[in-house]
């Protein structure tokens, strides 16, 4: 059984022993404080309060949090349990809601706590849906945004890996790779190049923003692997899709992915003249249009010196030289913007290791 737990730091010592009873008998604990740093705060409670069979409350003093908690599985109609000592003054509406009153024996308040919990199982109105695979559920969930709330963040990371893993694709947890600080690793089927896979379950309003692609710009760097995915339950800031367009880092929505086509592999990289199309045509605007075709004529036939593995971080250093606000209109004469290509290959070239 899944329970989350409400409490303010205050309460530690008191959760840590009803977590210790309650993980014995078998059941899955939530707290906020388990969220990871730079996880999205909101998102993920809701999401386990919305998938818990039972929320206990542990409210000792007017915490603004544990009443938000309280709010939250009240609306989703998971079963509640509030815990209190003697003389807390608690809303009017809580009045009907199972009740623990605290005795100040942290022991004996766990143990008690526990056994209510347990007498609560089965009361939720939330149901678990069984899916024949991994796509069934989250095509689901994509259209019942109550089914996606549901998920744990867990839950979705599990189902995003059974999904590569039934199309085809070898997948490495993170706890294989726990250097990369992203959530798993997967190699596209028959190839060997590494894409890192990073996943942001948000709320439907919410925008992935572009410190998420920074970070997961510098774990492919890190980890040394061809190409890195994000894939959200939401869309993208405006600055998230300038900084990602022609890098090594691709953003996806959680439909793109599930609705790609079996056949084809929905992190496929882009060919090396679009790649230099999107980074240069940031700088340049409406008037790269007309050198398109010589751009992607040099980077099929004069960057070949440059291996596969290499090509996106030498996008990224034709980036980092013609860096300007998106918008920003120049002149782009033909020779001079090509004898400037060259230059940067042969100084990238010069800058790779000798073996």
């Amino acid at each position: 059984m899944k329970v989350f737990i409400a409490h303010s730091s205050r309460d530690r010592q008191l959760v840590e022993g009803l977590v210790s009873i309650l993980r014995e008998e078998g059941h899955d604990i939530f707290e906020p404080t388990a969220i990871a740093p730079g996880g999205s705060l909101l998102s993920e409670i809701s999401s386990a309060i919305r998938s818990a069979d039972v929320l206990v409350a542990v409210v000792t003093g007017a915490n603004a949090n544990v009443f938000y908690e309280l709010g939250l599985a009240a609306g989703a109609s998971v079963p509640t349990l509030v815990t209190a000592p003697a003389g807390e003054l608690l809303p009017g509406d809580l009045g009907s809601v199972p009740y623990v009153q605290l005795t100040g024996d942290i022991l004996r308040d766990s143990q008690t706590v526990a056994r209510r919990v347990s007498e609560l199982k089965g009361l939720s109105l939330t149901k678990p849906t069984e899916f024949d695979s991994a796509e069934a559920a989250l095509r689901d969930a994509i259209r019942d945004p109550r089914v996606l709330e549901a998920l744990s963040p867990s839950e979705f990371e599990h189902l995003l890996m059974e999904l590569f893993k039934q199309r085809g694709y070898s997948v490495i947890p993170t706890g294989a790779r726990s250097d990369t600080g992203v959530d798993f690793a997967i190699r596209p089927p028959n190839r060997k190049e590494l894409v890192l896979v990073e996943l942001k379950k948000l709320s439907r309003l919410s925008r992935v923003s572009v410190d998420a692609v920074r970070t997961l710009l510098s774990a492919v760097s890190a980890a040394g692997a061809s190409h890195g995915t994000l894939i959200s339950t939401s869309g993208y800031t405006a600055a998230a899709l300038s900084l990602a367009s022609g890098s090594r880092v691709s953003l996806r929505t959680l439909e793109q992915v599930v609705a790609a086509d079996l056949e084809n592999d929905v992190f496929e990289s882009e060919s090396r003249g679009m790649m230099l199309v999107k980074v240069l045509r940031l700088y340049f605007g409406p008037e790269l249009e007309r050198h398109n075709a010589w751009i992607m004529e040099f980077a099929d036939r004069e960057t070949l010196e440059i291996a596969d593995k290499d090509f996106g971080e030498f996008v990224d250093r034709v980036r980092a030289a013609y860096q300007a606000p998106v918008g920003h209109r120049r002149e782009a004469p033909k020779e001079e913007l090509l004898e400037h290509l060259r230059m940067l290959k042969r100084e990238f070239l010069s800058s790779l290791p000798l073996f």
